[in-house]
Parts: C-alpha cells; sequence; structure tokens
C-alpha cells in the first residue's frame, strides 16, 4: 500500500474551509485534473456517491465511507483505475493558531505486484504528489482571496514558495524522503 500526505496551513476559520471542501461541483476550479465532481445524494453524509471525472474523460464513481461535518471526510474509489486495486483518500480539517491545518492522505494498492510497485514509484506517486501539492496549494491562495502564480517571484501566491505545505510518504518502509524534493517540505509527526 502506498501512502501519500500533504497538510496546509490556511489563514481562514475552519467553517470556511469546510464549506470549499465540500462544495464538490466547485472542485474543479481548485484540484487539478479534475473536470466535473458530482454528487449523487440530495446531501453529502456517509454513504453518498459521487462521480468524479477527471480531466482526460476517464470518471470514477466514490462512496463517502466517513462524514464529520467541519472535521474531515474520507472517501473510497469503488471502480479506481485498472492498474490500481484500491483507493482511497481522508481528509481532516483542525484549528491552528493561523486558521485551519488541512491534512489529506491518499492511499492505494497497485494490481500488478512488483511491475505496479516500479509504475507507481516512476509514475503514479510522482504524478500524485504533485497533483495533491498544488490542488492544496491553490486551496490556500482561494480562501486567503490571493491569486496563484505559477512562477516563483510573481505577485500572489505560489506554489514553489509555499513552505507551509508538508509530505509524508510511506510504502511500508517507513518514511522516505520526499521523491521530487522540489518544495521545501516537513515529515509531520507521527506519519
Amino acid at each position: 500500500m502506498t501512502r501519500l500526505y500533504r497538510e496546509v496551513e490556511i489563514r481562514t476559520p475552519p467553517e470556511s474551509v469546510w464549506q470549499v471542501l465540500t462544495d464538490f461541483e466547485a472542485m474543479p476550479s481548485w484540484f487539478l485534473g479534475v473536470r466535473r465532481m458530482r454528487l449523487l445524494a440530495p446531501e453529502p453524509a456517509e454513504g453518498a456517491e459521487r462521480i468524479l471525472t477527471l480531466i482526460h474523460g476517464a470518471s470514477h464513481r466514490e462512496r463517502i465511507e466517513e462524514w464529520a461535518p467541519e472535521k474531515g471526510f474520507s472517501i473510497r474509489v469503488l471502480d479506481p483505475p485498472f492498474f490500481v486495486r484500491e483507493w482511497s483518500a481522508r481528509v481532516a480539517i483542525d484549528r491552528s493558531a493561523s486558521g485551519a491545518r488541512v491534512r489529506w492522505q491518499m492511499d492505494w494498492q497497485s494490481r500488478f505486484r512488483r511491475a505496479g510497485r516500479l509504475f507507481d514509484r516512476a509514475a503514479i506517486f510522482p504524478v500524485m504528489d504533485f497533483v495533491l501539492r498544488r490542488s492544496l496549494e491553490k486551496l490556500r491562495c482561494r480562501l486567503e482571496a490571493a491569486p496563484v502564480s505559477a512562477s516563483p517571484g510573481s505577485a500572489g501566491c505560489s506554489i514553489e514558495s509555499a513552505s507551509n505545505v508538508g509530505l509524508s510518504v510511506s510504502r511500508g518502509l517507513g518514511k522516505v524522503q520526499d521523491p521530487l524534493s522540489v518544495y521545501p517540505c516537513h515529515l509531520p509527526e507521527g506519519t
């Protein structure tokens, strides 16, 4: 099982963060690679399902496994991509001195033993690491009402300069270094 963990500090109240995180239809505005997210129930809750459509056209059905208003939720992908056996994510929001801390964890299990682990290290993990890192930075910038900038040194919010996005990785080998090591990061305690 591969685990990708990121966290970000956002200078806004946790209640505001919760509103944006649970406005699933607006998810494409801040989560990289998402074309559309549609809830299949009147309200989000445990057991509710949603359809995630990616920018390349693939769609996946997800079920909300846990739902704790203003604290977090978890999802399980019911029909993951062919190269993955299982895929899930957990999102938690905590109050912090500066506003809110968002913790996002993704777990997935490769379908094809050794070849799957190699593919995971070479492709899946680096891509998902970039997507999650960039998406959390876009979320932070959106909530702090700052434009997202693609390059360091330009006006607005830049992921290249964001030292408040943390990382922890587990592949059954304990803690390992950030494979991209382009951005400042830290390993949160206990992960």
